[in-house]
């Protein structure tokens, strides 16, 4: 399966996809042929999971790609301006 996986035409950012199409084709044929038991509500509630774990795998891409917060910069800044304000006053009494 990872050979497959590794051969496929996807990008290295879309095979989580792959994986998660797999698990829900395997809890379906399971389901299909009785070895998972539930109802309509546990394969919705299945599913729903699913969905969730998918949203998570995108939103990593967003984490990493996300801006600073501004306040963070801000505090910062102010930092170095009273850290520069500060260093003749630090040297002259030295």
């Amino acid at each position: 399966e990872m050979q497959i996986l590794a051969d496929t035409e996807l990008p290295p950012t879309m095979r989580h996809n792959a994986l998660i199409l797999w698990i829900i084709r395997l809890f379906v044929e399971g389901m299909r042929a009785g070895h998972v038991v539930g109802g309509d509500g546990f394969e919705q509630q299945f599913m729903e999971k699913i969905h969730v774990i998918r949203a998570q795998y995108g939103a990593i891409g967003d984490e990493l790609q996300g801006r600073m917060p501004l306040a963070y910069a801000h505090i910062v800044q102010v930092l170095v301006d009273v850290i520069l304000w500060m260093y003749p006053f630090q040297a002259l009494s030295s």
